[in-house]
């Protein structure tokens, strides 16, 4: 399972969502946050549903977050012109997922940054960090997301028109590099 995740093998995933039962898949998704419609077929397995890139970036700080989700925010605190904080975000925040679950895919994850590093040993990654690439059909999209201890982000490519990126734009060439 773990080399495919590392790897971004479909047809283990496939087998996995297949084995795992789409009930459960759409279930944890719902309570990932994730906008869905969530169809019941097995290419869920491989993001057939849309999602913002907040909610993703939201969805994934769970596996960084012990299980926990935190509401993703743009703004921490506000300060006035001298400087005192006048506002703070207090984030909502919920357990999804047990901590001995995430541990396990946060481990895969921080693996699969691990290989990309081998093979771009150029990039700047640290062993703290844990993230995933993906690339839609007909390259229309590629986007990275990914944590360290402190932040986890999300970069998203994509022509508004939806038209294909071309050959020379992915995920792990471009997306990765601009995280």
């Amino acid at each position: 399972l773990a080399k495919g995740l590392i790897h971004s093998n479909n047809i283990i995933a496939t087998k996995v969502f297949l084995a795992t039962g789409a009930n459960t898949v759409v279930d944890f998704a719902r309570r990932c946050h994730l906008p869905g419609p969530f169809p019941p077929y097995p290419s869920l397995a491989l993001g057939c549903t849309d999602s913002t890139v907040v909610a993703t970036a939201g969805a994934f700080n769970i596996f960084a977050n012990h299980g926990i989700y935190v509401q993703p925010h743009l703004i921490t605190w506000i300060k006035n012109a001298h400087g005192k904080k006048v506002w703070n975000h207090t984030p909502n925040k919920e357990k999804i997922t047990p901590w001995h679950v995430t541990s396990q895919v946060t481990h895969v994850l921080r693996l699969t940054m691990e290989n990309v590093k081998r093979r771009m040993p150029h990039l700047w990654v640290n062993s703290e960090v844990i993230g995933k690439t993906g690339t839609t059909n007909d390259a229309r999209t590629c986007w990275f997301v990914g944590s360290t201890p402190r932040y986890t982000t999300a970069v998203y490519l994509g022509c508004d028109d939806n038209r294909p990126l071309g050959t020379e734009l992915t995920a792990v060439h471009n997306a990765l590099p601009l995280w």
